[in-house]
């Protein structure tokens, strides 16, 4: 897994916390091609850090609330401080 990728997927989840956003609109506001993007939060899924959720032909994403998912919201505040 792309360590930087999994931070800006991470940091746009943490922004939108309480409202799941598609894997689309992870992509535009972190900058990533949607490949980069599906693909790092499908291995996320599998981390147990994110849950997808089918909606129609939509998948949206939110944090799971875990020790896990807390770890990798650290890490993206960590990352976020030192640009």
């Amino acid at each position: 897994m792309n360590l930087k990728f999994a931070v800006k997927v991470v940091a746009e989840l943490k922004k939108s916390i309480g409202r799941p956003i598609t894997i689309r609109q992870i992509s535009r506001k972190s900058g990533l091609s949607y490949n980069a993007a599906n693909r790092t939060v499908h291995l996320l899924v599998k981390e147990n850090v994110v849950k997808l959720t089918k909606i129609g032909a939509a998948s949206v994403a939110e944090l799971n609330k875990n020790p896990k998912s807390k770890g990798f919201i650290a890490l993206a505040e960590a990352y976020g401080a030192k640009k």
